[in-house]
């Protein structure tokens, strides 16, 4: 099956560059006045110094030692995998880098990588089943950028401030009562929900620029046209996944059934119809201030791609020893995160 798109080119306006420029500055100079403020008002008024100062005390204690250890994920062992293990050797050796500490399985279609000191690779088990071993070796090229660049140590930090910020803002918003209380904790809410706010927005303008450094590098390791063409098969088949899947899931649910094997399931509806219309909707997705990573078209504008060509094969191969026995592992734990909108009164569907 074979898809070809031509892509429109996309200018990035004036208006963009300068407002990126305006919420960059104006983000880092709120954030560093309102610090100043909040500690010189705590040296000031000692007698609210214990107030205010307890809970951001215990919020940066669960910021920096809150558990990073996810649910839902399965981890594998190179060794017991030959195929995948030929990928993650492709990538050292293309990239120089070293190899992960860790592979972990998810449900879902996610690559991506994180790490402090032990680096660790996440596949989504629809990545797996729908790309090819060379379209894989593309889209981990682009998280090996993240790992060349040392974003996932910034990124580690980010995460925990953000962390932060949010447990204060939380904490202070529900303490908030029609009494005195909420004179201590309003000033500390609204501290913390600007603080937060305008984090967010730097940290996601910060997230947008090095998604691009990382497709540049990616596009430099494996080729543009492979990377390109590989990076929107992977998006189209996540846009069918997430609009699809979940869906269906609820509807077995409340029948009283469940799907042994979405990825199985699944095969059947990547049809050169659904595919067309997934890659159409993705290229039309504009990037907003919100937005952690850039919009599709402006990823591939900033390689320098005009045209893509998307090709499914109906014979997959897995990559994966006992793959349709972890293929029904994580359509398992996919239906238990459902779970909380249908209770599980179920029998298995083929």
């Amino acid at each position: 099956m074979k898809n070809r798109h031509t892509l429109t080119a996309r200018k990035i306006s004036l208006f963009e560059i300068i407002f990126s420029l305006f919420l960059l500055i104006f983000g880092v100079t709120t954030i560093c006045s309102l610090i100043i403020f909040f500690i010189y008002f705590i040296y000031a008024s000692g007698f609210f110094l214990l107030i205010f100062l307890w809970p951001i005390a215990v919020g940066l204690a669960i910021g920096i030692f809150k558990s990073n250890i996810k649910p839902f994920e399965i981890e594998i062992n190179e060794r017991d995998n030959p195929k995948l293990k030929e990928v993650i050797d492709d990538l050292i050796q293309k990239t120089g880098m070293k190899r992960p500490t860790k592979i972990v399985l998810k449900e879902n279609s996610q690559v991506a990588v994180t790490g402090f000191f032990r680096k660790k690779i996440i596949i989504g088990m629809v990545s797996l089943k729908f790309l090819e071993k060379e379209e894989l070796v593309c889209i981990l090229a682009h998280e090996y950028g993240h790992f060349a660049h040392r974003d996932t140590l910034i990124g580690y930090f980010i995460w925990r401030i953000e962390y932060f910020f949010d447990v204060q803002e939380k904490f202070n918003k529900s303490s908030l009562n029609f009494d005195l209380m909420a004179i201590i904790y309003c000033p500390t809410f609204c501290f913390f929900w600007l603080l937060n706010n305008f984090f967010k927005l730097t940290s996601l303008w910060y997230s947008r620029r090095i998604e691009l450094r990382a497709d540049s590098f990616a596009a430099r390791i494996v080729g543009k046209q492979e990377y390109a063409n590989a990076f929107m098969k992977y998006v189209s088949m996540s846009e069918i996944f997430e609009r699809v899947v979940p869906q269906h899931i609820i509807r077995y649910l409340r029948e009283g059934l469940v799907i042994k094997n979405i990825y199985a399931y699944l095969t059947p509806v990547y049809t050169e119809e659904n595919i067309r219309t997934a890659l159409e909707i993705s290229l039309s997705r504009k990037s907003g201030f919100f937005d952690s990573h850039p919009s599709e078209s402006e990823r591939l504008e900033n390689i320098r791609i005009s045209e893509i060509n998307l090709i499914f094969k109906n014979n997959l191969s897995n990559l994966l020893h006992n793959q349709e026995k972890l293929e029904e592992k994580e359509s398992e734990l996919f239906t238990q995160k459902m779970t909380n909108i249908i209770p599980l009164s179920f029998r298995y569907q083929g």
